[in-house]
This record gives C-alpha cells, sequence and structure tokens, in this order.
C-alpha cells in the first residue's frame, strides 16, 4: 500500500496550517495592542511603526507563501507516488516480462525519451546516463531483481495542471478522469462534508468544474512566479485553508486510485484469497464471510470488487473481526466458521471479497 508520497504532503500542509495559525495570532495581537491606550503601547511604538506600515506587504508575503507550498506539495507528491508506484509494481510483479505489456513497452519509451532529455541537459541531473542505461538493460534482459526508471514517468514538460497529471497517470497505464476522482473516497467524503452534494447528484460540466481549483493554483503561482500577482486579490487565510482541504482531497483520491490499481495488479496475479460462500452484510461497514480455512487478523487488507461494471475496488484494513459477537486478535479457520468483519469503507452483499496478507 502507498503511503510515503501521501503522507510527506500531508506534512507540507500541516506546517503551511501552522504557519497560518501563527500568522493569525500574530495579527490578533497586533490589533490587540493597537487598541491599548497610547501611553500603555508607548514603549512598543519604534515596533509598532514599521509593523503598521508594512502590514499589507506582510499580507502579501504571507499568501504568496502559502500558495508556492501548495503548488510546490502538489508537484512533489506527484513525482514522488510515481516513484512509490514504479517502487510497488517491482515488489508486486519481481520480474520486467511480468508487468503489462502496454507498461513494459511505454516504459522503454519514456525512459529512452528520458536519456535524451538528460543529454540535452533539459532536465536537472539527479540521476546520470549510465545508471538510467543499466536500469533499463535490465529490464529488457530480464535480470532480478529489477527497477523501473520512474522518473522517466513523470518528466515534466508543462506546469502541475490536471490534465498534466491526468497525462503522467496515463504513462503508467492508469486512467485518471474528473468523475473517477469525485468517486473516489476522500472526495467523496469531502464533498459530502463540505456542500452536501454527491456525484450521483452532479452532471459532467459540474464534475469538471469542481476541479477547476487545481489549474487555478497553478494560474496563482506562475502569476507569483512572474511578478503579475494583484495585491486587491490577496486571499485571507481561511481561504487559502479552504485552497488547502480542496487540495488534500484531490491528492488523497489520486492516492487513493494508485492503491487501487496495485491492488488490481495483486487480483490479475492471484495474490489475494478470495472469500466463497453466502455474503451477509450488517449495516455500511460490517460484513459476515464464510472462513473455512487459513489465517485472517485484525490489518489485513479486505478487498471489495463491487458489482457494477468499472467500478474501482474498495480496501481497507481489516479493524476489528468477531466470532458468536466476541472480537478476535487472530482467527484459524475451520469447516462452518462464519466472522463478522469491520472495515473503514462502505460494503455491500453483492460484491466480491478478498483478503491480502501483510505478514
Amino acid at each position: 500500500m502507498m503511503e510515503e508520497a501521501l503522507t510527506s504532503f500531508e506534512a507540507e500542509l500541516d506546517k503551511l496550517n501552522r504557519f497560518l495559525q501563527a500568522s493569525d495570532a500574530e495579527d490578533a495581537l497586533i490589533s490587540h495592542i493597537l487598541r491599548l491606550p497610547e501611553e500603555e503601547r508607548a514603549a512598543l511604538a519604534a515596533p509598532l511603526e514599521p509593523i503598521e506600515a508594512n502590514s499589507t506587504i506582510k499580507r502579501r508575503q504571507s499568501y504568496v507563501s502559502a500558495i508556492i507550498v501548495l503548488y510546490g506539495a502538489l508537484e512533489r507528491y506527484v513525482e514522488e507516488a510515481v516513484s512509490e508506484y514504479a517502487g510497488q509494481l517491482v515488489v508486486i510483479h519481481k520480474e520486467f516480462q511480468k508487468l503489462p505489456e502496454k507498461l513494459r513497452a511505454q516504459h522503454t519509451k519514456l525512459t529512452i525519451d528520458y536519456l535524451a532529455s538528460l543529454k540535452d541537459g533539459r532536465v536537472r541531473e539527479t540521476e546520470d546516463i549510465s545508471s538510467v542505461v543499466a536500469t533499463l538493460h535490465d529490464c529488457l534482459t530480464g535480470k532480478t531483481p529489477f527497477r523501473l526508471n520512474a522518473r522517466a514517468f513523470s518528466l515534466r514538460s508543462s506546469n502541475m495542471k490536471f490534465g498534466r497529471i491526468r497525462e503522467i497517470m496515463g504513462n503508467l497505464d492508469i486512467q485518471v478522469h474528473g468523475r473517477r476522482v469525485l468517486a473516489a473516497p476522500s472526495y467523496a467524503r469531502f464533498l459530502r462534508d463540505m456542500t452536501g452534494i454527491s456525484l450521483k447528484d452532479m452532471h459532467d460540466g459540474e464534475i469538471e468544474s469542481t476541479l477547476d481549483h487545481i489549474d487555478e493554483l497553478v494560474a496563482l503561482r506562475n502569476d507569483i512566479a512572474h511578478g503579475v500577482a494583484n495585491l486587491e486579490s490577496i486571499e485571507d487565510s481561511n481561504i487559502v485553508r479552504e485552497r488547502a482541504s480542496k487540495l488534500h482531497a484531490f491528492v488523497s483520491a489520486i492516492n487513493e486510485i494508485l492503491n487501487c490499481e496495485l491492488m488490481k495488479r495483486r487480483l490479475e496475479l492471484g495474490q489475494l484469497k478470495t472469500f466463497e460462500g453466502d455474503i451477509r452484510t450488517f449495516g455500511n461497514h460490517i460484513v459476515g464471510l464464510s472462513w473455512p480455512s487459513g489465517r485472517i487478523a485484525p490489518g489485513d487488507i479486505l478487498v471489495m470488487q463491487p458489482s457494477e461494471k468499472g467500478a474501482d475496488l474498495r480496501y481497507g484494513a481489516i479493524v476489528s473481526i468477531q466470532i458468536d459477537s466476541a472480537n478476535q486478535d487472530e482467527v484459524v479457520g475451520t469447516d462452518g466458521l462464519m466472522i463478522g468483519v469491520r472495515v473503514p469503507f462502505r460494503v455491500k452483499a453483492n460484491g466480491q471479497y478478498y483478503v491480502l496478507h501483510l505478514k
């Protein structure tokens, strides 16, 4: 499961939020001091004068910093997520020739493009040409263990707009579109909590416009980079926080899509154990399953393949397992045994269920 790139992204957003909290607290403190009687703040006259005189500049710089941090966090997430995904593909498939043919062909093509960019100095040199060539050679000759030239998939020819992100994901043979992003659990939850709207209530135009905030962020960052940011359009901290929340929902959704694709690879390779027999659900998050043999424990990953055609897999770590209403630290299957499994995703009785053991 992919966690590193998302964790790094969330750490950047946490630091930004703490910066905004400190900035708001500082503004409140200064406002309080300025409301004091003149004789009480006389000793602070010297430091207060430049603060008052340059308050607009300070607001502008705080805003500029926030937008740059948000865009930088998005850019780094995409690059780090592609690298993490490529590494997971290696773990899952073990051999280059077991990767899907389209992905293998794309890796070879993009690596050649990457080499040309390195040779011409069009990208910053984090890798040397010889190591990129050696990695490709190992892939094509079937050497194991192997690795992929992950950076070849995410070379930037433009800013990280939504269209560019779709293109990068397409390089990995992953189709990302607005409806899929909004259907991902993180974004669906964000929409429900913030607007009370669900995907089924939205038409195509609304779906695309909901994700306009990605390209808006890129445009703001470009204006700042080129020195044309309009002072009159400085957003207050709450609006910046709203941008951060939308971006977090988007990045979390992309991460869920990537994890879904990895789980599909495992399913295709027969690495998931299938649940047989009748399926019963209890509420939205508990499913009753037959467990005739083998070991299962909280923390293992339960996967549900919805019956709807084209629907993404649902998955999540098992929260708890019960037998006859008693919690179990671990279960070893026997004939006729039924277990109740609590998971973080919404379960359906007509889904097909699988389990991935992490140990």
